[in-house]
């Protein structure tokens, strides 16, 4: 007789996102107010949308420069807005 294994074992493990630094936090929230898409974003920068993602996610290790890059790239977005 074949030994029926445990179903949970079969299940994926969820992922949990770990919570985004509150500099990231606020980018994607001033992104958002700006009206400026991740893509777009992205695309100023010069890095790939997931980069960006997991970026602003926290499931990329936080990075200052580029952290920097990010804010710089806003600010520009808002100043050109007027």
């Amino acid at each position: 007789m074949r030994a029926v294994a445990d179903s949970s074992s079969r299940v994926p493990r969820r992922r949990t996102l770990v919570d985004a630094p509150p500099a990231a936090r606020a980018a994607r929230a001033f992104m958002v107010a700006l009206g400026v898409s991740q893509s777009q974003l992205a695309a100023q920068l010069g890095i790939d949308g997931g980069t960006l993602s997991h970026l602003l996610n926290g499931r990329l290790p936080h990075r200052a420069d580029l952290m920097q890059k990010v804010w710089v790239a806003l600010t520009a977005s808002t100043e050109a807005r007027g």
